[in-house]
């Protein structure tokens, strides 16, 4: 949160976000069950979370959501909701060629956040929360890559 929040700033918010992760990390203080800020991270650069995340210590510049994508979640709390199904029923290319254009189009570039849990547990064990039926290692590869030649890509 803090890398996006101060590229953000840099861009004056004028940049999207492809966040890859197993987990939604939309929390707010209102849809928390556990509380942990851990899972408030992406809510928290888009202007959502508790202030000293939104904030932190630097003035808000907030990421807008109409161009923040999540990509893989399959641990998601009730109210956060983004399903890893579109990716079986699209395949990888689509899916990651329509988080591009959301995350880039309008905007200085693109932020990747990529969390290694976004990968099945069985390719990639090394994880601290494991959540199985995630991306396959050569998903997350063909991800990583259209990103990268899609020449958007600013951190």
């Amino acid at each position: 949160a803090g890398s996006i929040a101060a590229v953000s700033k840099r861009h004056s918010g004028n940049i999207g976000v492809i966040w890859i992760d197993a987990h939604g990390d939309w929390n707010s203080e209102e849809s928390t069950c556990t509380g942990n800020m851990h899972g408030m991270p992406f809510s928290a650069v888009c202007g959502y979370g508790p202030d000293c995340m939104v904030e932190f210590g630097q003035g808000a510049a907030p990421v807008n959501v109409a161009h923040c994508v999540q990509v893989g979640g399959r641990d998601i709390d009730d109210l956060e909701r983004f399903p890893i199904n579109m990716i079986d029923k699209l395949g990888m290319g689509a899916v990651i060629e329509q988080a591009i254009q959301i995350a880039g189009e309008g905007t200085d570039g693109i932020h990747l956040s990529f969390d290694v849990d976004a990968i099945t547990p069985e390719a990639v064990p090394g994880t601290g929360v494991i959540v199985y039926n995630g991306l396959t290692p050569r998903e997350a590869f063909l991800a990583a890559e259209a990103i990268a030649e899609s020449r958007k890509l600013i951190s």
